[in-house]
């Protein structure tokens, strides 16, 4: 690789400068400034920031300086970024080191071998267009109607017949549609109408006919045809033609439309966000949920589920618990000698106590007089530890009940 100085000369970084620079949009426009039509072009936001290693970039030298065409320019200042913006950015990007290189870098011997800056290209954009995902173009026009072109726009009614000009044809100098979608409708006036044939062409200047080969598709009498077209980022002016009809009775193209549309997306398609979300600000989200959801379960719960089930406790204890909602007391023993009495549920006597407490002490026991008494305390969440105080003979099982996953 020929090196950027001539002779013997090494390129090395000018005196005084760290060996890592950064670049943002204002030095790029100061590196820009003078050069004619690249000056008045938005186009240092569009690469943002670059970084030089000074090591390795003054000796190797900047890419070779690239050249620019009008479709170059529209890509690099349409956002959100086409899939042709890529290679136009990367032009832009190495074009910028050429204009860096003088600035940062310096020959030992000799002179710079870098050739002078790309020339702005002729009918290049000077301003940044900002397109929506999937919504029709705006600043596009329509020289067959009467003013502005707003999509979509009315082809008007024609009669079905050769024609040696396009029956619309509309033009973007401030937009850069992404697709078309042609919606035509055949019609029938008289007899059982005709099958018309239409042709289409993207161009960069106006024609009275169209290329050979150009796509083209046929519409039955009284059909609609929908045709979805991608846009030639190149190209600057949309024809659409009634090519040609057979048949004997007769039809109009009446009611149909020709939409361009701008983003990227496709016609028909989900409107995108304008930007994707913050990763940051979504995992801070999801933590707030997460608690927000812990909170609901344990405080307001819905319902609550199955824990361990502590089977063949008699006598008097205790075991650790964490995370309740509260407990659940099955009478598995019933001695004869307890009472008794009848109802729904059927009211147990003097068989004993559970407890919910800390390591610092008890709340107030509550009372086992069901076979299957429910202990929910507000605080439940609280406690760590049940205590359970039973009648001689009396052998329950309490259950943990916890709360949803």
């Amino acid at each position: 690789m020929t090196g950027p100085c001539s002779g013997s000369g090494v390129g090395t970084p000018k005196p005084g400068l760290s060996g890592l620079q950064y670049v943002g949009p204002a030095a790029i426009g100061g590196a820009l400034a003078g050069l004619s039509g690249w000056s008045g072009a938005a186009v240092g936001a569009s690469i943002g920031l670059l970084t030089f290693e000074l090591s390795t970039f003054c000796p190797n030298g900047p890419p070779a300086m690239p050249t620019f065409s009008a479709a170059d320019i529209a890509n690099i200042l349409y956002l959100p970024y086409l899939p042709t913006s890529a290679a136009s950015l990367q032009k832009l990007r190495d074009f910028v080191s050429n204009l860096m290189w003088p600035l940062l870098c310096e020959c030992s011997t000799g002179t710079s071998t870098l050739g002078a800056p790309s020339a702005f290209p002729s009918g290049g954009n000077q301003a940044l267009v900002v397109g929506v995902p999937n919504t029709n173009c705006q600043g596009l026009q329509n020289p067959f109607g009467s003013g502005p072109y707003v999509a979509p726009v009315g082809l008007g009614t024609y009669t079905a017949g050769s024609t040696s000009n396009p029956l619309a044809y509309v033009t973007y100098p401030t937009a850069i549609p992404t697709s078309f979608r042609i919606t035509v409708h055949n019609q029938i006036v008289s007899g059982a109408g005709v099958t018309m044939f239409f042709a289409y062409e993207q161009r960069t200047a106006y024609s009275t006919s169209h290329s050979l080969g150009v796509p083209s598709f046929t519409v039955a009498p009284g059909a609609t045809q929908v045709v979805t077209v991608t846009a030639d980022p190149t190209k600057s002016i949309f024809e659409l033609w009634v090519d040609n009809s057979t048949g004997a009775g007769g039809s109009k193209i009446d009611g149909s439309t020709i939409e361009a549309f701008c983003g990227g997306a496709a016609p028909g398609g989900t409107q995108q966000p304008c930007c994707p979300p913050d990763a940051a600000t979504q995992a801070q989200l999801d933590q707030i949920l997460q608690l927000v959801t812990i909170i609901q379960r344990q405080a307001a719960p819905f319902a609550y589920v199955y824990g361990t089930n502590h089977a063949a406790l008699s006598g008097h204890g205790s075991f650790a618990v964490s995370g309740l909602l509260g407990v659940s007391v099955d009478v598995t023993t019933l001695p004869s000698s307890y009472g008794q009495r009848d109802g729904s549920p059927v009211e147990l006597f003097d068989l004993g106590f559970v407890t919910l407490g800390t390591a610092d002490g008890y709340e107030t026991s509550r009372r086992i007089d069901h076979d299957g008494s429910l202990v929910l305390p507000p605080q439940a969440g609280a406690f760590t530890s049940v205590g359970y105080s039973l009648s001689p003979g009396v052998v329950v099982a309490i259950r943990e009940l916890v709360r949803e996953p």
